[in-house]
This record gives structure tokens, sequence and C-alpha cells, in this order.
């Protein structure tokens, strides 16, 4: 009955919860009727009222045909729904036993604070008090002038109506505080997710930053040590990167390091991570991989950088790179492999760029 869908089981079996008192509701309407306390017109449009309406909303929220609302639990056309059943039971009772109806009006609006917007809530106290205004002018219409009572009438009237107004008032006042609160949770949690965006995340780059990568490089290590996945990490430089700043300025330096890192994540496997290690120079890991596996996404990364200019408004400016290459051994702590690599940076560098030196 309430379906394989997580998101909607919880609410279905809420729904079929409160639905299940409209039935009791058709048997004390049958009740009424017997006892002359209700037309018996009425009283048989009320009990099929009440008997179908529940079960339609029950197949169109369980059929998934309401996922395409906004509202797709249908909270406010199942409210709209008992308050027009309300007002009907108050049309077809008697007069003495109409204070039995309309003590449960508030309690819908009250009930509806928790889901509703304001503006359902206050739509909904203002229907509740038209019907039960129209449905008493209906009675004086309808029945002998000597069997008015006015006085007991306007007095219901008007005391309902500010029972329901109050009530409807209250209603939106705690709908607007929990939408407001809401609101302010989802603006927390959007901010501490930029925060933690900006401490993870290179600003200029987009690529993790350093203190992501050694977050990653101790997880990684953690596995290797668990399941023995090697996995190799490479220190690349960009060459000449000062000459770069000094002669175009820093705005196409900013321009070279944000170009590489693109051109690096589509020439590098989706597994692998690249970092922005500090100043020009980036950090590469590459999870379950030896170094001749790793050194094929760096030929990949050279090959792409020699075939076109990485800076299209600017072909003179030609960006090489060099990198340290190794393989982290088991039980090593991750900083001597990084300095493995560091060094075999430096050989790179000293052999003439643009080249990688791979380090044992």
């Amino acid at each position: 009955m309430l379906g394989t869908n997580p998101r909607t089981r919880k609410s279905l079996g809420l729904m079929l919860l409160v639905n299940s008192l409209y039935p009791l509701n058709a048997v004390l309407a049958w009740w009424a009727m017997r006892a002359g306390f209700m037309h018996d017109e009425v009283g048989v449009f009320l009990i099929t009222y009440i008997l179908v309406g529940p079960a339609l909303f029950y197949a169109a929220i369980r059929s998934g045909w309401t996922r395409r609302f906004q509202d797709p639990m249908l909270v406010f056309p199942m409210s709209l729904f008992c308050v027009v059943s309300i007002i009907i039971s108050f049309a077809g009772l008697n007069a003495e036993v109409h204070g039995v109806v309309l003590a449960i009006l508030p309690l819908v609006l009250m009930a509806g604070q928790f889901s509703l917007a304001p503006s359902q809530i206050r739509a909904l106290g203002l229907l509740s008090v038209l019907g039960i205004g129209l449905v008493t002018l209906w009675h004086w219409q309808t029945t002998p002038a000597s069997e008015h009572q006015f006085v007991r009438d306007v007095v219901q009237v008007v005391y309902i109506a500010g029972v329901l107004l109050v009530s409807s008032k209250v209603a939106q006042i705690v709908t607007r505080l929990r939408h407001q609160l809401v609101r302010s949770q989802t603006e927390l949690g959007d901010a501490l997710a930029r925060v933690q965006l900006l401490a993870t995340r290179d600003e200029l780059t987009g690529l993790p930053n350093r203190r992501r990568m050694d977050e990653i490089l101790t997880e990684e290590t953690r596995r290797h040590a668990r399941q023995g996945v090697p996995f190799s990490i490479a220190l690349i430089d960009l060459d000449h990167f000062k000459r770069i700043n000094d002669t175009h300025g820093h705005h196409v330096g900013d321009d070279v390091l944000r170009h590489f890192a693109e051109r690096a994540r589509s020439a590098l496997r989706e597994v692998d991570v690249l970092a922005r290690w500090g100043g020009e120079e980036f950090l590469l890991l590459c999870p379950g991989s030896q170094m001749e596996q790793a050194a094929v996404g760096l030929a990949r990364l050279q090959a792409r950088l020699d075939a076109e200019p990485l800076l299209p408004h600017l072909p003179d400016v030609r960006v090489t790179f060099s990198a340290g290459l190794t393989t982290h051994w088991q039980d090593e702590r991750i900083e001597a492999s990084i300095e493995r690599a560091d060094r075999a940076l430096y050989q790179a560098k000293a052999q003439g760029r643009n080249r990688w030196v791979q380090s044992p």
C-alpha cells in the first residue's frame, strides 16, 4: 500500500493514518441520520464524499501522478477537501449539534501550519468563514421564519469567524517562522558548503589545494596499507613560469595556470587527482598505477601541450613542464615518497627541463 519509493512511503503512511478518520466520520454521519440529527440527502452525499475523496487522493499519490506538482502529497487540496466536508456537515446537521462540527475547523488550520504556506492557511481560514456564513444564510432561506434564531446564528457565526481568523493568524505566523527557519538552515548549509569548497579548492584553478591533497594522500596511503594497491605520485613544475609573469604580466600567468589545469584534467585519467601544490607546482596522484603507467599520463599531457598553444590568444607563449615521478613503497611514509619525487623533479630541471625523471 505504501509502495517502494522511500521518499513517499512515510508520507503515504501518515496520509493513510489521517484518512482513516473519514470512515469513522462516515459511520457517525450514518448514525446522525438514523438519530434524526442530519438530513438524509445531505448525509448520503457527505458519506459518499468522504469515502470516495480520500481514495482518489491516495490513488493519485500512490500512482506517482502527482510528482509533477510542486505539492506532490497534495497537502493543500486535502486540507481544502477536509474544510469542505466540515461545511457540508454543518449544512446537514441540526442547529443543536452545529458546535460539534465547528470545533473541528480550527484544528485543520493548526495542523496545516506544519506543511502549508501562509497564503494557503489564510485561504483556508477565509473559505471556512465564507462557507459557514453562506450555509447560515441558506438555512434562513429554507426554514420557516418562526424557526429562525437570528441571535444564536449570528453569535455562532461571529464566534467561529473570530476563532478561525485568530487560529489562521497564529498558524500563518508559525508557518512563516517555520519557512524562515528552513530558509536560514538552507542558507547556512550553502554558506558552509562554500566555506568547505574554499577550504579544499584552489580558487584560481579549481583544483584541490594542498590541504585537501594531504587528506587524499593520507586516505590513499591507508588504502595501500590495507589492500596493497600501488599508487604513484608526480611533482610537476611549469618551466620558466617566472619569465612568463615578468614578460606578459601576472594576469597572463594566472591564465597559464588555469588553462594548464584544464588541459591536464582532459589528458589524465578520471581516477587521477591533480592538485595545486603551490605557486606553479602541481602534485599528481595516480591510484592503482606503477611509475610506467603514470608516465603514460604525463606523456599524453606533454603531447597535448606541444600540439597546440595553451593560450590561443598568445600563441608565442609556449608552456612546458618538468616532473619527478615515483611509486609509493609499502610501509613508507607519504612524505618520503614526496621527497623522492621532489629530488627527481630537480634532476629533470637540471637535465634541461621539458621532461620527467623517474625515481625508484
